[in-house]
């Protein structure tokens, strides 16, 4: 393996470890703090951050990614953009403190006034942050950000539960956000050998913005479309509302089986009030289809697919109602290959997408070399083990007596 390569595979493996390390003490930390914190603070939060998540579109203005895209960067590109972001990060916070009691009006809460303007100063750190990223994503330096991850994740997590224990209350999550975004951004700048100089160029800076505006709208677009029923929900139903709909959201679906009918209209409700869930229109499609109305199961599933299409059981279900009531093997083997390949460590989806191989008159070579590649799984049930020996046992046979007379 070359120098190049191994250096790409460093970079994923630090990528990788950096996303499970900060998942996982994000995890443990939100079940602590879910404990001592009451549910209607996480919806005051989900608030803020829904203004916040919007405004930071404009931090990174494409900026970021025109840097990394470009061929030619050098120290003139990054601290032009620099001062930019820096201005223009102080420019919207200032704007988010002046609108703060107006927005805490909106949500009839004065409360949130303290909240938003002392929340809103991630916008600054961002801009901080925002070129250090670029430069150690453009150099391919992803072991930073596994340290500066880690590193804001902890500390913040260590301060948030302290202070939720003491009972600061809502104090807690913003102080959490805020040095995790912070602790973040100091130990890029400590760790990072690049630092901004006193240059500034408005020609660099209009050829980064000509490329960075594109992916500017497009990012708030996004950002809106999935952010603007929070702030729906925020004005017609109370924080806590919005938090229980956000907690629904993230919760494991494993043992969660409707089975009655006060469920059905729980669940339509949810889907209402909440149309970008997806939890809540797969729960009723298993609802609908195990009372045998399976147009509406199928209609429940797609819609779920649609809000979040890395789900893997949504598009497993839908494959076996596509095959066995809608008769149509095209997209139950699509839909079923696409289960597979969100979550190719589930056996359980081996053994039903080889049987529709099985169906579809996959020839014995096909589904054994297919079974071959994921022979770990097949190891891991009885019934994938049996078939694999049955295919086996049968091209055996027809390849021993697969014989022609002599001349």
């Amino acid at each position: 393996m070359d120098k190049s390569s191994q250096s790409v595979l460093s970079n994923l493996i630090w990528r990788f470890m950096e996303r499970c390390g900060s998942q996982l003490i994000s995890f443990v930390v939100s079940v602590v703090l879910a404990r001592l914190l009451a549910p209607e603070l996480y919806g005051s939060i989900a608030l803020v951050t829904v203004i916040t998540s919007i405004l930071q579109v404009f931090v990174d203005s494409g900026m970021a990614n025109a840097l990394i895209q470009k061929k030619d960067t050098d120290d003139l590109d990054y601290s032009s953009v620099f001062y930019f972001n820096l201005v223009f990060c102080l420019v919207l916070y200032l704007g988010l403190f002046l609108a703060a009691p107006f927005i805490a009006r909106v949500y009839e809460d004065g409360s949130l006034v303290p909240v938003i303007r002392v929340l809103g100063l991630t916008l600054v750190v961002s801009g901080v942050k925002n070129v250090q990223q670029a430069y150690v994503s453009k150099t391919m330096q992803f072991r930073r950000f596994f340290f500066a991850t880690l590193g804001g994740t902890l500390f913040s997590a260590v301060v948030g539960i302290s202070m939720a224990y003491m009972g600061y209350g809502i104090w807690a999550l913003v102080m959490q956000q805020l040095l995790n975004a912070a602790v973040n951004t100091a130990i890029l700048w400590l760790t990072v050998g690049w630092k901004p100089r006193l240059a500034f160029s408005f020609t660099r800076l209009a050829g980064l913005i000509s490329y960075g505006w594109k992916l500017l709208v497009s990012a708030l677009l996004d950002t809106v479309y999935n952010k603007l029923y929070q702030l729906v929900v925020g004005i017609v139903y109370s924080s806590a509302d919005l938090a229980y709909y956000n907690k629904a959201e993230l919760m494991r679906p494993d043992y969660c089986f409707p089975n009655r009918l006060e469920e059905v209209v729980i669940l339509q409700h949810a889907i209402l009030h909440h149309p970008e869930g997806a939890k809540a229109p797969y729960y009723l499609g298993n609802f609908w289809y195990n009372a045998r109305q399976y147009d509406d199961a199928i209609a429940c599933w797609e819609f779920s697919a649609s809000k979040d299409s890395s789900f893997p059981t949504v598009w497993r279900n839908l494959s076996l109602a596509y095959y066995n009531k809608r008769h149509d093997a095209g997209k139950a083997k699509e839909a079923l290959e696409k289960a597979f390949g969100l979550d190719p460590t589930d056996a359980r989806i081996l053994m039903e997408l080889d049987q529709l191989y099985k169906k579809l008159q996959y020839s014995h070579k096909q589904r054994l070399e297919f079974l071959e590649q994921h022979l770990s799984l097949v190891e891991q049930r009885d019934d994938l083990c049996i078939e694999r020996a049955s295919i086996i046992k049968k091209q055996f046979f027809l390849t021993t007596f697969d014989m022609h007379p002599e001349s």
